[in-house]
C-alpha cells in the first residue's frame, strides 16, 4: 500500500473510516501484478439494537478489467473492507502508520475464483472471505538505489535531448534482462551503472515506482 487517510466522526470523536491506495503485487508473476487498487476500511455499522456482531463482516470488492475498446484503460480493484472499532485502535492505525522504509502488504482472500476474474470483460463484484496484513521492514537502502535510477533517467534525458539515443537503445533492454535487473535491485544486489543506463524511460519509472512503495 502506498498511502492511507483517516476520517473522524466528529459527533462521536471516533475514527470513522480509512482510505488507502496501493498496487496488486503477485510474486508468482501472474497477470494481476502491478494492477492499481483502492481500499476503503469502514467501521461495521451496528444493527437496529445498536449492537455489534461478534465477528465483523469482511467486506466486498469490485474488479474493473481493462476494456478492449479503451486501449489506455488500466485494470483495477476496489475493496470495501469492514472492521470493528477496537480493530482500528489496536490494529489498523498502528499497521498503516509505519515508519519510512516499511512495506505493508494486505492480503485479501476473495470468494471468486481467479479464472473468473481473469476472464472478466466487464465489472465484476463479489465478497471478501477474509483479509490479513504483513509488515516488511526494509534492510536495503532503497533511497540510494532510487538516486541511481534518477541519475540514469537524467542521463537518458540528456542523451535524448542531444539526439544521441539510437532507436534501438531508446527501447530499453529485453524483458528477461529487465527482470534480472529488477530481481537484483530488490535483493540488494549490485547492478553496474552501465546496465541501468541501458534502460528505457518506462523501465526506469517501473523500477522507481516499485522500489518507492
Amino acid at each position: 500500500m502506498t498511502g492511507a487517510r483517516y476520517e473522524v466522526h466528529v459527533e462521536r470523536a471516533l475514527l470513522h473510516s480509512i482510505s488507502c491506495e496501493g498496487r496488486i503485487i503477485n510474486g508468482k508473476g501472474k497477470p494481476f501484478d502491478g494492477v492499481d487498487a483502492t481500499l476503503e476500511f469502514a467501521e461495521h455499522e451496528p444493527n437496529r439494537l445498536d449492537e455489534l456482531p461478534e465477528r465483523a463482516f469482511f467486506g466486498e470488492f469490485g474488479y474493473y478489467p481493462k476494456l478492449p475498446q479503451e486501449p489506455y484503460s488500466s485494470p483495477c480493484f476496489a475493496f470495501n473492507l469492514r472492521y470493528l472499532p477496537e480493530d482500528a485502535r489496536c490494529l489498523l492505525i498502528p499497521l498503516l502508520s509505519q515508519e519510512a522504509g516499511t512495506q505493508v502488504i494486505l492480503t485479501v482472500n476473495l470468494t471468486n475464483e481467479e479464472e473468473e476474474l481473469l476472464s472478466a470483460t466487464e465489472e465484476l463484484r463479489g465478497n471478501v472471505r477474509h483479509y490479513s496484513f504483513e509488515v516488511r521492514r526494509r534492510l536495503i537502502d532503497y533511497n540510494a538505489v532510487l538516486k541511481r535510477l534518477e541519475e540514469a533517467r537524467v542521463r537518458l534525458e540528456q542523451r535524448t535531448f542531444e539526439g544521441e539515443t539510437r532507436s534501438s537503445s531508446g527501447k530499453g533492454v529485453s524483458e528477461d534482462h529487465f527482470q534480472r535487473i529488477r530481481r537484483l535491485l530488490l535483493a540488494g544486489g549490485r547492478v553496474p551503472d552501465i546496465e541501468l543506463h541501458c534502460l528505457s524511460f518506462e523501465q526506469i519509472d517501473a523500477l522507481a515506482d516499485e522500489l518507492g512503495r
